[in-house]
């Protein structure tokens, strides 16, 4: 029998705490660099239906983040957002999606004529020869237009070819994480989001400063590559533990559903007075009919979520949790959180000392 690797996940581990010179949290800098742009907070909406379109992007580029619009919806539509979303800031920070299919390229220049600031290739499984065909066209039509490629579980595999990078792409890192997404359950793939990471980091940074690396006529640059960890956070904390592996950034989906700015409309029970929104996977079945697509090969689901109000209050937590786990960690910013960090293992009952178990 073939051995089997152990993989962790963001609840099997914990960051050790150590000495703090430094000041206030405040004074934490949580600003990173994506594909090229600089965020002063490491966090991008997800791409999805029920949380990325104008409001929400608008809030993000306020926030210090980034919103990277629908996935699912016509390029006419993201246009008209990225088109609204530049009237109120002309040099804002604002993304949007291609797939693979025959129209991308089409869509790619509609898209960047139009002033969108990153295109995502983004397809459920990234590590395959399409998405690759259509990075290596579109780099040679845009040498440095920001892009960011997902999604990934591992190190990148183009056959005996070396890992190439270069400083305007970034690596969305996570399969069947997601709060919505079935595709582990439908397929028996994946792999947790945060040894995704581990792994990816350490793929793609191995090399870094031995030797120059070539690929295809690509030149591998020695900056290292942004990676994006994309699915199963579920707080502040696997935020930090997420850079502390190796990402430069964090993608949200269900943490930022159910807010004011995230799309649809508020459902309220009138039995109980409780509020909600509707939040749907890219490839749940709700999603694809929307968008006008077959409803097969569903591998996501939907449903409600507690109505959370103006998406700036979640943020202003979460910002406030990343800078209070730099601080446990020692650190004062983003590269210093993972050249220093250590990660501990613990046991499910660990875990369950961490959570709130006081008698009321």
């Amino acid at each position: 029998m073939r051995a089997i690797n152990e993989v962790l996940c963001f609840d099997d581990v914990l960051l050790m705490p150590t000495y703090y010179n430094g000041g206030s949290r405040k004074d934490v800098d949580i600003s990173t660099t994506v594909s090229g742009i600089k965020l002063e907070t490491p966090i991008i909406a997800a791409n999805m239906p029920s949380v990325s379109g104008l409001d929400m992007a608008l809030a993000m580029h306020e926030a210090g983040g980034m919103a990277i619009l629908d996935r699912m919806s016509s390029v006419g539509s993201t246009v008209s957002e990225i088109l609204q979303f530049r009237d109120r800031y002309p040099h804002g920070k604002i993304g949007a999606s291609i797939g693979v299919g025959e129209s991308w390229q089409e869509e790619a220049l509609v898209l960047i004529d139009n002033g969108v600031s990153l295109i995502c290739i983004d397809v459920a499984h990234g590590n395959q020869k399409r998405v690759f065909d259509v990075y290596d066209k579109f780099r040679s039509l845009y040498p440095t237009f920001p892009l960011m490629i997902g999604n990934f579980a591992t190190g990148i595999n183009r056959g005996n070819n070396l890992i190439y990078r270069d400083k305007f792409t970034s690596w969305k890192i996570g399969v069947g994480g997601g709060a919505m997404c079935t595709t582990r359950t439908n397929t028996g793939c994946g792999v947790p989001t945060l040894q995704s990471v581990l792994w990816f980091n350490e793929s793609v940074n191995g090399s870094v400063g031995k030797r120059n690396i070539y690929d295809r006529g690509f030149l591998l640059r020695e900056e290292k590559p942004a990676i994006i960890a994309d699915g199963g956070i579920k707080n502040s904390g696997d935020i930090v533990k997420s850079l502390a592996a190796g990402a430069s950034a964090v993608m949200l989906g269900s943490l930022l559903a159910g807010t004011d700015e995230a799309p649809g409309s508020v459902i309220k029970d009138d039995k109980t007075g409780n509020k909600y929104k509707i939040y749907r996977g890219n490839a749940s079945f709700g999603s694809k009919v929307e968008a006008g697509l077959k409803s097969e090969f569903i591998e996501g689901a939907e449903m409600l979520v507690k109505y959370k109000g103006p998406v700036r209050n979640v943020l202003d937590k979460l910002k406030d949790g990343i800078r209070s786990g730099f601080t446990y960690c020692g650190v004062s910013n983003i590269e210093d959180l993972k050249g220093n960090s250590v990660f501990v293992k613990v046991s499910s009952s660990g875990h369950r000392e961490g959570l709130p178990h006081g008698i009321l």
